[in-house]
């Protein structure tokens, strides 16, 4: 009987440049490989690290531009008054209040150190973010598929495709610049600049060829590192997923806006 293992063609370990090589050369491979040796600390930490980083390089090269830092207040003014109007509705604040809060908050955002504060809070809260979505996936994989790796194992399926993520980072930025506008992401919604506050808008959010190759990536990971012989399953998990959570966000971005799933 054909056995998972049988694939590997070397008993040796793999470096970690080998496994970004490998990542978008030979991903069945490399994964298959790596799922033959303990989880490493370094092929989780040091790609999502380098991703958080390249989100706060971006941001700080987009705020040195006036027309996009323009635009990057005017999201943050937007989302201050939305839950600034959420509070006057529920008669928890007074409209004066309002107005005083609301002019602090713009006062607040052209601080420094409100700046540092902010990059500081997208590390922490990206690793935060990154332990709970990658202990969603290990539960799934665990005990709904039944595969045999662990949370480290998911730490690393999950941190590896930071790599993608880097890639996408870099075009966004780029893109920003030579169209003059704000983008998050190279999705078709932010390339013709249509409204995600739609359902069309929203599905064409979605519609990012980096973010999906990265999906395809994260699925072939964790199928080859929880030791499977279907990928198929794996492509359901991460994209069944993907979608239900894309689904009830945009439900949730409609009861509550000021939560801006969409942008």
């Amino acid at each position: 009987m054909e056995t998972f293992n049988q694939e590997i063609q070397e008993d040796t370990e793999l470096g970690h440049s080998d496994k970004i090589i490998g990542l978008f050369s030979e991903p069945n491979l490399t994964f298959q490989k790596m799922s033959g040796y303990p989880a490493r600390t370094i092929d989780w930490l040091l790609p999502l690290t380098l991703l958080l980083c390249m989100i706060v390089l971006s941001r700080v090269l987009i705020m040195q531009n006036p027309d996009l830092a323009f635009q990057v207040k005017q999201q943050q003014k937007e989302g201050m008054e939305k839950t600034l109007d959420t509070q006057l509705e529920k008669k928890q604040i007074t409209a004066e209040q309002k107005e005083e809060r609301l002019n602090q908050g713009i006062e607040n955002m052209n601080r420094p150190i409100f700046q540092f504060l902010g990059y500081i809070g997208i590390i922490i809260g990206g690793f935060i973010i990154f332990f709970i979505i990658s202990g969603v996936y290990f539960l799934i994989a665990k005990f709904v598929l039944k595969g045999q790796g662990t949370y480290a194992f998911a730490l690393v399926a999950h941190g590896m495709t930071g790599y993608i993520g880097v890639i996408q980072i870099i075009l966004a930025t780029i893109l920003s610049y030579i169209l003059g506008r704000l983008l998050n992401d190279i999705s078709i919604a932010s390339l013709i600049n249509s409204d995600k506050t739609t359902i069309t808008g929203y599905i064409l959010s979605k519609l990012d060829v980096i973010f999906i190759w990265s999906f395809l990536i994260l699925s072939i990971a964790y199928a080859k590192l929880f030791k499977s012989l279907s990928t198929g399953k794996y492509y359901g998990m991460v994209f069944g997923l993907w979608i239900a959570w894309s689904v009830f966000s945009f439900w949730l971005g409609k009861v509550i806006p000021w939560l801006n799933f969409s942008k």
